[in-house]
This record gives structure tokens, sequence and C-alpha cells, in this order.
């Protein structure tokens, strides 16, 4: 869709903005809201819909509004005073008051679908008494009772990873709720107090603020897990809702049996989502294991972070095959563990077995439709197999149900091998750290924007310079500074990490590329086509392959490519 009003034009396909036929750079936050502002012209736009639409829910502060309203003023030419194009409405929001009209395309810009069933959150559970021996329950409850309603009929549940960034946050529920863009919402608090806890919980209807259910429990501290299951049972009284009959049998049912694991397990699934968080989560979940062998999503989540911390250089591989008995274990004492089931998919995807990898997924699907996780591992399937726009349409579909997860954040690297840098970085929030800023400058680099590369990358550096982005940060300061033994040295220390995902074999190839080792680059790339990276349309859209690309062995491999990905396509489109 392209606008035009005044001396502007505002291409919303390419995400591109020109004044007097001049293109004018525009951070992609700043473009977002211009685009959104001017897409619904013809109403006011409250502070809500700009947090649910551009900040995806995210919490940020009034200042933090004003000021991308004022960079968007100033872009425009307008500021606080004038108001041409960008209008304050007093204590509702804005309206873009510029007549603009539609010069090219024929759909408007409309919110994304939310899926057609009910959804709720479950928000972490405040401490009365904070302490850190008993903090970690506030995330584990949540996590587990989300766990619980996922099995509700006619409903669907905001993933733990959509709220593991409100612990601690003080805003009250209804405001949660609307910034999770959910119709219930569940909140409460606790107090571990002589080996007993006792929850207080309320379910909330979010448009109305009507108070469905509340109440209080107690239980000893060695039955946690009874307690959390009463809550479930309780919501689900409350919203007149059933369970789906895989929940109502036992055989599929996680039960734990120690109440000492139990604890560690919930210690370990409340850790971040980081480098030390994963290493915490490891040691708290081998410590649940020895002491309870038959509880499945202690395998699973402990094989998922092997996996992580692995992947990015901080423990020596121990081979894919033990992170593999992880989930195959867990699946042996739950067949329809879905934690298991996403985790197996991805690793056969990352290491040339994709055919089982869908059919995992699918059978996820066909179990539960509106699980994002699922969503999400068919579209980083999609990817490898190169098909990109039904991978994008699925993580889209995986961020509508779970917005703002940071687990989904490949869905940049998805947009960067479809050439789409422009959609890629209005996902790079979904992790702030070296991840979200080294692809930032990898962007920037592609884009050729050396200055704005060089200084994601330095601040990669800075984050975490013996990590996997430091060292990718390091190889392309070395190509921009024409300092190919130092990019040698930090490629060298990449390859060395041991690295089995397909993927990032291919990456592999593209770093050589990039310093001008050809034989090398040529030689990865065969691997990664063999390990299972056969997304065509990235390989053979790859500027830095230029130096190989009339070379027979680069053309017998992109045909390989090619036909394995032909085949894929017709097999499972």
């Amino acid at each position: 869709m392209i606008y035009q009003f005044g001396n502007f034009k505002l291409d919303t396909n390419n995400y591109r903005l020109f004044e007097n036929d001049c293109e004018i750079p525009v951070e992609p936050q700043i473009f977002n809201l211009i685009a959104y502002l001017v897409g619904n012209q013809d109403k006011t736009v409250t502070r809500d819909e700009l947090l649910k639409h551009i900040w995806k829910g995210r919490i940020v502060s009034d200042t933090s509004i004003n000021n991308s309203v004022k960079s968007a003023r100033k872009i425009l030419g307008d500021n606080g005073a004038k108001q041409e194009a960008i209008r304050t409405v007093h204590s509702r929001g804005y309206q873009f008051v510029a007549a603009a009209k539609i010069v090219s395309g024929h759909k408007p810009l409309e919110p994304v679908d939310a899926p057609l069933e009910q959804l709720i959150a479950v928000l972490p559970f405040a401490n009365i008494k904070p302490n850190q021996d008993s903090d970690y329950l506030g995330f584990a409850l949540a996590n587990q009772i989300i766990g619980d309603l996922n099995h509700l009929e006619k409903f669907a549940v905001r993933p733990a990873a959509s709220i593991r960034h409100y612990i601690d946050t003080l805003n009250d529920p209804i405001t949660m709720g609307r910034m999770l863009d959910v119709d219930y919402v569940i909140s409460g608090n606790y107090l571990l107090e002589n080996n007993v806890v006792r929850l207080n919980v309320e379910l909330i209807e979010v448009g109305s603020n009507r108070l469905v259910w509340q109440e209080s429990m107690q239980d000893d501290y060695s039955n946690t897990f009874a307690l959390q299951d009463m809550v479930a049972h309780k919501v689900a009284a409350g919203l007149k809702a059933g369970f789906k009959h895989i929940f109502l049998n036992k055989n599929y049912r996680d039960i734990p049996s120690n109440t000492l694991a139990y604890e560690f397990y919930l210690r370990g699934v409340s850790y971040p989502l980081s480098n030390d968080g994963h290493a915490m989560a490891i040691e708290m979940l081998k410590k649940s294991i020895q002491l309870d062998p038959n509880y499945a999503p202690s395998y699973a989540h402990l094989g998922s972070h092997l996996r992580l911390l692995e992947q990015h250089g901080k423990i020596a591989p121990s081979g894919m095959e033990d992170v593999e008995w992880y989930y195959q274990k867990a699946l042996e004492l739950n067949p329809m563990s879905f934690e298991a089931m996403t985790n197996l998919s991805g690793l056969y995807t990352e290491t040339n077995r994709i055919e089982e990898a869908v059919v995992i997924s699918r059978r996820m699907l066909e179990a539960n439709p509106n699980d994002a996780n699922t969503h999400f591992a068919l579209g980083y399937i999609y990817r490898y197999a190169g098909m990109l726009d039904e991978a994008i349409e699925a993580m889209e579909a995986a961020l509508r149900i779970s917005p703002d997860n940071a687990k989904f954040r490949s869905i940049v690297s998805t947009y960067v091998s479809a050439g789409k840098y422009q959609e890629a970085l209005t996902k790079v929030y979904l992790d702030s750290g070296d991840y979200g800023i080294g692809y930032s400058g990898m962007i920037a680099f592609n884009q050729q924007n050396y200055d704005l590369a060089r200084r994601h990358f330095e601040l990669v550096i800075e984050i975490d310079p013996k990590g996997i982005w430091g060292l990718i940060a390091q190889l392309h300061l070395a190509v921009m500074d024409d300092d190919k033994k130092s990019g040698m040295r930090a490629l060298a220390l990449i390859v060395d990490s041991n690295i089995i995902d397909a993927e990032n074999i291919y990456y592999c190839a593209h770093f050589y590329a990039l310093l001008n080792e050809p034989s090398a680059s040529l030689k990865m790339l065969e691997r990664a086509v063999s390990c299972g990276y056969f997304n065509y349309p990235h390989i053979s859209n790859n500027p830095s392959f230029s130096i190989i690309k009339d070379h027979p062995r680069y053309l017998k491999t992109l045909d390989k490519a090619k036909q394995r990905h032909m085949e894929f396509r017709k097999k499972f489109l």
C-alpha cells in the first residue's frame, strides 16, 4: 500500500517513506507508528492500541510513547503545537489528520486476527512476603496452571513465555489483560509460611471488568501440585468449560511423586531464558530427575536447556543424541508431552530428519490447533525447506497466539532469509540481547550501512565477546576492516564448536564467502545441504556466494537444494 499526503509518500509494503521523492531514513518502530496512524486515519487510536500493535503488548512508559510520537511528528515536519499531521486527542489518544489518499494497493491496514477461541492469560503470582527462597513460585505456579488450562475446551491460553517478563510487574490485572489482548485474566498472590502455601486467586473478564471467580485456598508445601490442579479445575468451573479427553486420561498427565523433586523442577522452569539461567535450570532439573526419574517434564525441559547452551557455545557439546535421549525419555513417560514433541521437532529439523519433524508437528497441531509452539515449529521446518512464505505465516500465527514470546525470536532469521530486512527489524525486540542486536548488525551490514553495523557489532562484543554472537560480530568487523586474519581467527572458533545444526553450517559457508575463502565456503555449503538445510531461495539469493556462483560444485549443490526443496513442497504443501 502506498499513501500520499502533502509532499510525503508512505510505502507500507516496502517500509519506505519519501519526501519530495527523496527517501527518508526512519527507524522501524517509528515507521510502524506512522503507518498504523495513517492506516487508521478515520478514527482516534488509543494508547492501548498502540501498545498492542506497535509495542506488541510490551510494558512501556508514557514517556516512551510520547517520545515516539514526537519523533514521528518531527519526521513529518509537524510538532506538538502545529499538529497538522498527528493530532493529540486529549485523554483518548492520537489521530492522523493530514489528508492521506491511497495511490497504490488495495488492502487496508488491519489489526492481526486473533484466534477464534476465547483467550486466557495467567499472570505470575505475587509473593506477599518476597523471599529469594520462595520467589520462584510466582512464575512456576503460573507456568503449571497454564499447562493444565491448555487442555480446556473452547479456550486458548497464552503460553508461559508470554507472561515471563511480567514477573514483579505491579500493573493491575485489567491493564495486563488488555496488554496481552485476552478475554480473561487469572491473577493472585501467595504466601509460603510454616510449610503451608496460601494462594489467593481471581478470574476476571477483561472486557467487562467482571469478577468471575475468586477464592483463597491453601495446602501443605509438599502438596503444591494439588494446589495448582485445584486452581485449574476451579477456573474451568467458573468458565463453565470442560477439559479435553487427554487431560482426563491419567496416562497422559504428568503427576510428580516426590515433593523435593517437584520443587527442583519448579525452580528449574522459573529461571530466565539466558545462558546463566539455562545453566542453573540444568542443575535443578538434574536433581529433580535423580529424585523422581519418572516425571516427564523434567526430561523435556532439561534437554531443551542443554541444547540451547550447546548452540551458544557455553558448554562442551555432549552430542545431540544425548539431547534427543532426554526428549525420547519424556515421550516414553508421556507420549503426549507437547514440550518434548516441540523440542524433538526442532532437533529433527536441524539434523536432517525434517520429514519426521513434520509428522510430529502435524500430530501436535491435530491435538491442539491453538498451540503457539506447534505453529512455530512448523514455521521452523518450512524455513529449512525454503518454503519462506509458509514459514512466515506459521511463525506470525504463533506470535498472534503468544505475543512477545522470546522463544520465537528466530522469526527474525526467517525474514532475513527471505530478504525482508525491514520486517526482520520489527521482530528483534523479541530478544533485546546479543541475538537481536547481532541480527540488527547483520541486516545493516547486508544493506551496506556499515557505520550502523559497526555500532551494533561493538555492542554485541561488549555483551559477550566469547559467545557465538560475539564471534560473529568480530568476524563482520574484520570484513569491514579488511582484516582477514582476525576474521578467520573468529570463524575458526565458531567452526570448532562442533556445529551440528544444518542452518548454522550454512551460515559458516556464508562467513567463509565473506572472508573470500571459496574452497571452504563450498565445502560448508555442500555439508549444509547434505545435512538438511535446503532453503533454496535463501541459498540462491545470497550475494556473498558471488565468489563461487560459477563453480561447478556450487551449481551442483544449488541444484541438489532445489530438487529437495521442490520434492518437500510437493509432498507437504
